[in-house]
């Protein structure tokens, strides 16, 4: 089989060649059912575990999106859509830095400048602005992504929002200086 084209051999008569012919017919039917069945049973599987990562990345409550190195977006989940208050489809191609407070821009900037092949990875807080209009402390763990000739392609986040517990640590601090000055 090469492409989608069978070859098969047409021989007429009853002798041994034509025996051999049709055995070959026959190998060549049977090879391309198998071949045929596993590609078929290849493709169901790599469905089933695309729908299984779909279903594990969308279910999350954290904010998970993918963005190219200019900041557009190419992927968001559910949760990071919520969050927004946008549909999928508004969110792509959409800048990441439409939503963070241009004080804060060059700083998510520079972050993501120094992520590199040997060390893809980094941790950041930055405020963002929620579909409510409130500004929100989201915690990102980014992970760069490269090309084969390790050029940064892409960035991976997942963020969750630690606005609450900044407020807490904020309170908790003010508190202990006020019992010192106590």
């Amino acid at each position: 089989r090469q492409g989608s084209k069978n070859v098969l051999f047409t021989v007429e008569g009853n002798d041994e060649i034509s025996d051999l012919a049709n055995s070959f017919n026959g190998l060549v039917k049977d090879l391309h059912g198998a071949y045929q069945e596993l590609e078929d049973r290849s493709f169901e599987k790599l469905q089933k575990s695309e729908k299984r990562f779909s279903s594990l990345v969308q279910s999350q409550s954290d904010l998970i999106c993918r963005f190219t190195t200019d900041g557009t977006i190419t992927f968001v989940n559910d949760a990071y859509s919520a969050f927004m208050g946008e549909k999928y489809s508004n969110l792509i191609d959409r800048s990441i830095y439409q939503d963070i407070p241009k004080d804060e821009i060059n700083g998510v900037k520079l972050m993501l400048a120094q992520l590199t092949s040997n060390q893809p990875n980094s941790t950041n807080e930055n405020s963002m602005i929620n579909s409510n209009g409130e500004e929100k402390i989201i915690e990102w763990i980014n992970h760069g992504l490269f090309d084969d000739h390790n050029v940064l392609t892409e960035v991976q986040s997942v963020g969750r929002d630690v606005t609450q517990q900044k407020l807490n640590e904020q309170q908790l601090i003010a508190s202990q200086q006020q019992l010192q000055s106590s």
